[in-house]
């Protein structure tokens, strides 16, 4: 291959590497790796992570009215990209979001204004092998948190408006 071919599919490459999307994705299957085993429970730190954003699920409008409006942007933000994530690609996905990821992070705009986000998760997730353990927690915890009616209810009003 000639240097400057070379060049050109390299600097591709690791443009691909820096997308915001492709990172995400390197972060999840890092996470997906420790579902393997069958005894797997969530760590001390990792129930604090899906807890925040737990709160974060069921905070109403009343809840942001007294916070600025860069940090009511960042949650809202990060609570759609999430819900989206739920609602189109699936709860084990969701549960590896929460554990894998702060609020903030899925919020930024280089990752929010990327609308291949979730279609370049949900292209990556057709490939992997999902743990047994993985599908349990992600099933028992959005269960018991009802976390789909709560992504369905926070939904709702955004497709009437067309988002």
């Amino acid at each position: 291959m000639p240097r400057n071919q070379w060049l050109t599919a390299h600097l591709r490459q690791k443009k691909a590497q820096d997308d915001p999307s492709q990172k995400l994705v390197r972060q999840l299957a890092r996470k997906l790796q420790t579902f393997h085993k069958d005894s797997r429970s969530l760590l001390p730190k990792e129930k604090e992570l899906f807890q925040l954003w737990l709160d974060l699920l069921k905070e109403t409008a009343n809840d942001l009215v007294d916070r600025s409006t860069s940090w009511r942007s960042t949650r809202l933000q990060a609570r759609t990209h999430l819900c989206n994530i739920f609602s189109k690609i699936g709860p084990e996905v969701f549960l590896l979001c929460t554990l894998t990821i702060g609020i903030s992070t899925l919020a930024r705009p280089n990752l929010a204004a990327r609308k291949n986000c979730v279609p370049v998760i949900k292209e990556w997730w057709t490939t992997v092998t999902v743990p047994k353990r993985l599908t349990e927690l992600a099933s028992e915890l959005c269960k018991a948190h009802s976390i789909g009616a709560a992504v369905a209810e926070y939904l709702q009003p955004l497709k009437g408006e067309g988002k």
